[in-house]
């Protein structure tokens, strides 16, 4: 269990890492319709979103219950985008404990 101090600590790292530089918080989207399809193509745009981001969090493949860090980069999974390097790495720290931050590249 985290002490009260610690734990202020770790939340604002999470705030941190998720923030969006020059841009406001964005606001939760609530669909009106039932559709299925509906939700999907929101959460599509969502993750469409988060990947144009220039940095990427990877993590490896988990083997035997651990996770894999020698394996082959192609194999690693492709989790969130971010604005920049240090908010990648708070993710690592705090959300994670393993994983790679990747410069996107250009397309």
């Amino acid at each position: 269990m985290l002490t009260k101090d610690k734990q202020v600590g770790t939340d604002a790292k999470i705030e941190f890492a998720d923030r969006h530089f020059g841009q406001p918080p964005a606001e939760p989207e609530f669909l009106d319709s039932e559709n299925p399809t509906d939700q999907t193509a929101a959460d599509d745009r969502d993750q469409l979103t988060q990947l144009a981001e220039p940095w990427h969090l990877i993590i490896p493949p988990v083997k035997g219950g651990k996770p894999d860090m020698e394996a082959r980069e192609s194999e690693w999974i492709l989790m969130q985008g971010f604005d920049s390097k240090e908010q990648c790495e708070y993710a690592i720290q705090v959300e994670y404990g393993y994983g790679k931050c990747i410069r996107a590249k250009a397309h």
